[in-house]
């Protein structure tokens, strides 16, 4: 499925191919439905784990990055004139996989909540990234966002990313597009596949977000599939993420 955001493209940009290569089923790695970033996520810093925000305006941006125990997080928010949206980045750095719940509460000058959404990760594995989205309706009147984090065990699923090889690839065409391919190393099928493009200005401001599914529902142990990702404005550098499940041994 594939999420189209009508924005004309305005740069041109070279060819971009990144492969990150990982580990899920044959050694067995810790458990998680994880997903994991071909670059790096921007380091903004750590702030609390419950994070207000005060975007406003058609177009406002709030990002927001925090620390609760072994994971760090980063959310966006994106006030745009189509619908007011939001992207949380989540890498473990801790030793076990976690499921993670991030909760965001919308809230007017009062305190009162206007909206809500939240997000699940079933299982991030240790050293892993995932990404997540939400999704926000009716807050014209908002004044903050808070955010809160939830940990539990992983139930019955472990990370598939490790054992994925991930290259993507940007094709300045009529319609451009950043295509990712995913080869499955493992000896498991990776369940739910996703992925996710992050796009950012020059300074390290994000502009937009597109995200896509291959047309199979899994990737089989040894096989490969493709997603074509679209959504773009003028951009200086995007980042992408891909998340998977496969089953615990």
């Amino acid at each position: 499925m594939k999420k189209r955001i009508a924005i004309v493209l305005a740069v041109m940009m070279l060819l971009a191919s990144i492969t990150v290569l990982a580990a899920c089923g044959g050694d067995k790695p810790t458990d998680g439905d994880s997903t994991s970033a071909a670059t790096d996520a921007p380091d903004n810093g750590a702030t609390e784990a419950t994070q207000p925000g005060e975007p406003s305006g058609e177009g406002a941006e709030d990002v927001k990055t925090w620390t609760d125990g072994d994971f760090s997080f980063t959310a966006y928010f994106k006030n745009t004139n189509y619908e007011p949206e939001g992207y949380v980045v989540i890498k473990n750095n801790g030793a076990e996989a976690k499921e993670v719940t991030v909760n965001a509460s919308v809230k007017d000058a009062s305190g009162a909540e206007i909206g809500s959404d939240f997000i699940t990760a079933k299982a991030v594995a240790p050293g892993r990234e995932t990404m997540r989205s939400f999704w926000f309706f009716d807050i014209d009147a908002m004044a903050s966002i808070e955010y809160t984090v939830e940990f539990a065990d992983p139930n019955g699923v472990e990370d598939a990313t490790p054992n994925l090889t991930v290259t993507d690839t940007f094709v300045d065409g009529s319609e451009p597009e950043v295509t990712v391919d995913l080869t499955n190393n493992g000896d498991k099928a990776v369940k739910e596949p996703m992925v996710y493009v992050l796009f950012f200005d020059a300074n390290g401001g994000l502009v937009a977000e597109s995200s896509g599914t291959p047309d199979e529902t899994e990737i089989d142990a040894g096989a490969s599939a493709t997603v074509h990702v679209y959504g773009f404005a003028e951009f200086d550098h995007y980042e992408v993420y891909v998340s998977g499940v496969c089953a615990a041994d």
